[in-house]
């Protein structure tokens, strides 16, 4: 304690000398104060409370008023200094806890005569007990789960009875006893990444406090093998009839409520982020970088800046057409279908000022478009799968047209071949390497009405009414063949496909996952 001594005893130096300022004059003999006894916490108490007040007796033989100084000092040494004290009393504010503390007084009477007491010390009580984390539980996917998504996402609940901060680390894999993947996370969720379908995985928690760890269950889950599941879903205000999805998000047309914008970051939970309501009622959609294109029925074209999805902007519009449907964006152009039997082809490169290029009228309802290269393919209602020349958006002109026998309402173009939803007629796929002379080369008869089709690699997606979603196998297209689907859904009028899921909608959203 020879440290802390030096530092007390240079500590009441400073005060003699603070203390002493005041003195100018010669008194007459004069006697010091008593030297400062009797303190309070008692020389070398145990377990005093970190608020602790120290006090102290001391009385002058003159009868002059005294004031004090306080030197205080921890070991560790933390020094607190107390000047100009009138009374026998200091607080030295919180304490530490499980900490001695020496402390020491000087008085000083009117004439600056000083007196310094000895060195006292006493010891702060320990410091509370700490209690370890309460085990990590409510685990999702649930303990002995089945059938779970390839891309879910863990979650648990943990909490720790002193209010401490936790972290955790997360142990996972297909072992029953999984691997340490991460460590010290503050959040309640983990990314696995990408699973292997009909695979057991195993996953274990454990909590830390900065003092304890707890340790949670082994959880295990299975994912499914193959086939359609479910894994999501969002219940609209409006009636959903069209869908868009892109990175986190996607972009419901939910007719007379606008342009609604979910948060898909967590498929099994979309959450709602924005609306814009359009002027009508927003039917269908394309994106495009920073905007949404929405054909609004009775307003034509709307576009909105979604760069804040939570705060989507009006951008711009054209009032072009009525009861436009499904649209498509390329490179600075919206082609926007109409059922009044015209083809709009709008220049959208600077969005607050869309402009019409040029337009083609068709003899049919203009139902949906899709553009490759220079042709634009359109959904030509009973008139069939109309094809045209827009190497000049100025001036489209015609360049083949086939016969469907139905009447078609949504396509796909993907190589050499359109995927045409001719309605009543089912999925038919149609030879366009040739646009001037495309032919149907087969026909998936659908069981129920086919409204759109979207094509990923060897299989054709269709949204089919009252039959809800259709799979089929295009690997070979003069072969069309159903190998999959889900049905219990309301009538299915679009759909979109954004890396491992199915979006369709039937008034509401609902997240699909697909595994062959």
């Amino acid at each position: 304690m020879l440290r802390a001594e030096k530092l007390l005893l240079a500590c009441l130096l400073v005060f003699s000398l603070f203390l002493s300022c005041g003195d100018n004059g010669t008194e007459p003999a004069n006697r010091p104060p008593n030297t400062p006894s009797n303190p309070s916490p008692a020389n070398g108490a145990l377990n005093q409370p970190i608020d602790v007040d120290l006090s102290w007796e001391c009385s002058d033989p003159d009868g002059d008023a005294l004031i004090y100084g306080v030197a205080m000092a921890g070991y560790p040494p933390d020094t607190i200094m107390g000047l100009n004290l009138t009374q026998p009393f200091f607080d030295p504010g919180p304490l530490n806890y499980g900490t001695v503390y020496g402390w020491a007084v000087i008085a000083m009477d009117e004439h600056a005569d000083t007196s310094t007491s000895q060195m006292w010390t006493f010891t702060t009580v320990s410091g509370p007990a700490n209690n370890p984390p309460a085990a990590p539980s409510n685990p999702s996917p649930a303990h002995g789960a089945t059938d779970q998504s390839t891309t879910v996402q863990l979650s648990w609940s943990c909490s720790d009875p002193d209010g401490d901060d936790l972290t955790y680390d997360i142990y996972f894999g297909t072992s029953a006893t999984p691997p340490l993947v991460q460590s010290n996370q503050t959040a309640t969720t983990y990314n696995p990444g990408t699973l292997q379908p009909g695979t057991t995985y195993y996953w274990q928690i454990i909590a830390d406090d900065g003092t304890d760890q707890t340790e949670g269950s082994i959880w295990s889950f299975s994912t499914y093998s193959s086939g359609v599941f479910l894994v999501g879903s969002y219940t609209t205000t409006g009636y959903a009839n069209a869908v868009i999805a892109d990175g986190n998000y996607a972009y419901i047309g939910d007719g007379l409520e606008g342009l609604v914008i979910l948060n898909i970051s967590n498929p099994s939970n979309p959450t709602f982020s924005g609306r814009y309501n359009t002027p009508s009622s927003a039917s269908h959609l394309a994106k495009g970088g920073n905007y949404v294109y929405v054909a609004d029925y009775q307003s034509g074209l709307q576009i909105v800046n979604v760069s804040n999805p939570v705060n989507p902007l009006f951008a711009g519009s054209l009032d072009v057409g009525r009861w436009n449907d499904q649209l498509y964006y390329l490179d600075n152009y919206v082609y926007l279908p109409d059922r009044d039997s015209s083809l709009y082809i709008i220049d959208v490169s600077v969005a607050s000022s869309p402009y019409l290029a040029g337009n083609y009228s068709a003899s049919e309802e203009c139902r949906a478009a899709f553009i490759i290269g220079n042709y634009a393919y359109v959904a030509n209602s009973f008139e069939g799968l109309l094809i045209l020349n827009v190497s000049n958006s100025s001036n489209p002109t015609f360049a083949g047209l086939v016969d469907l026998g139905g009447q078609t309402r949504g396509l796909y173009v993907s190589g050499d071949y359109a995927y045409v939803a001719a309605f009543q007629a089912g999925l038919k796929i149609v030879n366009v390497s040739n646009p001037s002379s495309p032919s149907v080369v087969s026909t998936y008869d659908s069981p129920t009405d086919v409204y759109d089709v979207i094509v990923e690699g060897n299989y054709a997606y269709l949204a089919a009414g009252p039959g809800g979603l259709s799979i089929i196998d295009i690997s070979n297209p003069v072969a069309p063949t159903l190998v999959g689907g889900y049905s219990n859904t309301g009538s299915v009028v679009a759909l979109a496909k954004d890396e491992n899921y199915i979006y369709i909608v039937d008034s509401n959203l609902l997240i699909l996952e697909y595994i062959p």
